[in-house]
């Protein structure tokens, strides 16, 4: 099940002004970047069943929701780029400099799809802006994959609330499926690539020493 009960944030949403709303989406939106895993998921979800549901315009939820996303990441970006000009390469642990090593490389090969993927992994998202910063990325490259990848989130949300109407048990049905289906992925994801990182680390640290 979703962390948020739907059906109640959607009420609250109702309770609320136009404008204060649409700063609560775009705060939503901005903050699972940040302070992962936050469940930032469940009220943009809520703003879509605005959307569909209850007659609300289209453009507004979508505007902040995708902004909102597109701010968080570049405050991530710029934390990892931050932890990149304090601790430079000369003030690493070999093993942690092999580290940035390795993923500078990987994202000057894959960078803009861990990018585009990044909005579709609940959770994690911030890492890879992090790490994009740490690597090195040009902002505005970033902010480009970031606009596109929430772009795209955000239009899925939507469609999902369109497909089912009003029917509020049914949409958390399917984030709450969704979410679950995510994290299995996710989870095995991230332990294999955290493995054949450990052993390449230890191989460059190894061939160094």
């Amino acid at each position: 099940m979703p962390p948020f009960d739907l059906a109640a944030a959607i009420e609250a949403l109702r309770d609320l002004s136009p404008n204060t709303v649409l700063a609560v989406l775009f705060a939503a939106s901005l903050v699972e970047y940040v302070i992962p895993p936050l469940p930032g998921d469940t009220v943009v979800v809520a703003g879509a069943a605005l959307v569909t549901a209850f007659d609300w315009p289209l453009w507004p939820v979508f505007g902040v929701c995708t902004a909102g996303s597109v701010v968080g990441s570049a405050i991530s970006w710029a934390a990892g780029a931050a932890w990149m000009r304090r601790h430079g390469p000369e003030r690493l642990s070999p093993r942690a400099a092999a580290a940035v090593d390795l993923l500078t490389e990987r994202f000057e090969r894959h960078g803009a799809a861990y990018l585009m993927l990044n909005r579709f992994m609940p959770g994690i998202r911030t890492f890879f802006f992090l790490a994009a910063g740490i690597a090195g990325l040009r902002l505005p490259t970033v902010l480009g994959w970031s606009l596109l990848s929430a772009a795209a989130w955000n239009g899925l949300l939507i469609g999902a609330g369109w497909l089912v109407g009003d029917n509020i048990e049914q949409l958390q049905d399917l984030l709450a499926r969704y979410t679950i289906a995510v994290g299995v992925v996710v989870t095995i994801m991230v332990t294999t690539v955290a493995l054949r990182i450990w052993a390449e680390v230890r191989d460059r640290t190894a061939a160094n020493a």
